[in-house]
């Protein structure tokens, strides 16, 4: 039997190197009283994502929070939310939403700008950055009405990940009977009913918003033209309350439900990438002023913002993402239960009802795939990277379930860490290494964080 307690990463570093060696790519263990299998190897986890679409145990504890949120929500229900989500992220609303981002990193950087001296961790400041882009980019100038929201949703959240982590990795704290009598349920209870709060607020609001701009364009008072109104920044949430049938579509229970969602999914996962570059950056000069000569060329030296069209232009920043999304993937794992038989490439059967550990730590750390330096940081190799290793690159999950967020996540980690290198020089912190002898300590709380809280040094560029 499996019993996960203090040091969960190594445990889950051990399963992830046991299912490498193996000619499945997969090991399985006991899990209380049920059969799991950590799938570590490229070609199967595809097979597994693409064939199940039930998520488990995290997805079954996260309802308590979310509902049936399209990232956590049933099959039945998820198909037909996640249409929505897909016009939502397409490329004519994401536009809107890189302009956003654009203003928020450039608030990050006068964040930066008041560290002090000596170690910082770069935490606070990303981790801010985030929940601010992410409401702003769902509820738009409805966010002003409600002040405190960024930083209380902020805390909420980060406590109620945390508790939802240490009870993932406690199997006897699965039974509901027994996990509500104890006091970190009423802990879980009070951050649901902040976030809950917050939310139905921005939504009351966003929807009177809407029926003020009906009103307006009614009366005359609005003279834009129909071209002008298509091309008017529409927050997230305005755009599905539209496409899902304004009155009579998504009620306020629904609407609150993908909120939770897509605030987790913009908030949180990008600030702890984005927070591992900058420790990777600071430990690592020569990648470091690689990425910050690559700016000033696009830049030509001037002093211009940088914007999102400057973006696909960046080459070496991208590779830097996606290694440190590789090395250190904000999800390290993903749960499903087979709806039916799934066989492996290798040949092996994974019957239905059978619990699967998507085991991207490992998968992303395989030897086999990514050669004998697959533990160090080479950002070098995604500006090579061979089909075998990009099939076997899943930062943001694969198949039917695929982060729809995606691009807008990428924009967002390189938006941010671009103005960071351009503006400051990155030093090691002084109290910890970060080498292929010494790697970097993380832990598991549904993300991965970096044990000694992403502290770099901060020296402000001339």
């Amino acid at each position: 039997m499996l019993h996960v307690v203090a040091d969960r990463m190594r445990i889950m570093d051990e399963l992830g190197r046991q299912a490498q060696r193996s000619v499945h790519g997969a090991v399985s263990c006991w899990v209380a009283n049920f059969m799991c299998v950590f799938v570590a190897e490229g070609a199967a986890a595809g097979v597994v994502l693409r064939a199940s679409c039930d998520k488990w145990i995290v997805s079954d504890f996260s309802r308590h929070l979310a509902g049936d949120g399209s990232v956590f929500g049933r099959e039945e229900i998820w198909r037909g939310r996640r249409k929505v989500l897909s016009q939502i992220f397409g490329p004519k609303y994401v536009g809107q939403s890189l302009r956003v981002l654009e203003r928020r990193s450039t608030a990050l950087l006068r964040s930066l700008a008041g560290a002090g001296a000596g170690d910082e961790s770069v935490w606070p400041h990303f981790s801010a950055y985030t929940m601010r882009s992410a409401l702003e980019m769902i509820f738009g100038e409805n966010l002003k009405a409600e002040r405190d929201a960024s930083e209380q949703l902020l805390q909420a959240f980060g406590e109620y990940a945390h508790n939802l982590g240490a009870r993932v990795c406690q199997v006897w704290l699965y039974s509901d009977a027994v996990y509500r009598r104890l006091p970190v349920h009423a802990r879980q209870r009070r951050c649901k009913g902040v976030v809950w709060r917050h939310l139905d607020n921005l939504i009351a609001l966003t929807k009177q918003s809407m029926a003020k701009k009906r009103l307006e364009q009614q009366q005359g008072a609005s003279r834009a033209t129909d071209d002008e109104l298509d091309a008017e920044y529409k927050p997230l949430m305005e755009l599905m309350i539209e496409l899902t049938g304004g009155d009579n579509g998504y009620t306020d229970v629904e609407l609150r439900e993908e909120a939770v969602v897509l605030v987790l999914a913009a908030s949180d996962t990008t600030a702890t990438a984005a927070c591992f570059a900058s420790v990777l950056l600071a430990n690592h000069p020569r990648e470091q002023h690689r990425v910050y000569e690559e700016i000033q060329e696009i830049l030509g030296g001037s002093e211009r913002p940088l914007t999102a069209e400057d973006l696909p232009n960046l080459k070496y920043l991208d590779a830097v993402v996606k290694e440190t999304l590789r090395l250190y993937p904000s999800k390290p794992f993903t749960m499903r239960k087979c709806t039916q038989d799934i066989q492996l490439p290798s040949g092996l059967v994974l019957p239905k009802g059978c619990g699967v550990v998507l085991h991207f730590w490992g998968m992303h750390r395989d030897p086999h795939c990514w050669g004998a330096d697959a533990d160090q940081f080479r950002p070098e190799r995604f500006l090579s990277a061979t089909p075998d290793q990009l099939a076997a690159f899943m930062p943001f999950g694969h198949g039917p379930r695929y982060c729809l967020g995606s691009r807008l996540a990428l924009s967002s980690l390189k938006l941010s860490l671009a103005q960071l290198a351009r503006r400051f020089r990155l030093a090691p912190a002084a109290g910890y290494g970060c080498s292929a002898a010494e790697p970097l300590r993380v832990s598991y709380d549904i993300t991965l964080k970096h044990v000694h809280d992403f502290k770099v040094q901060l020296r402000a560029r001339p």
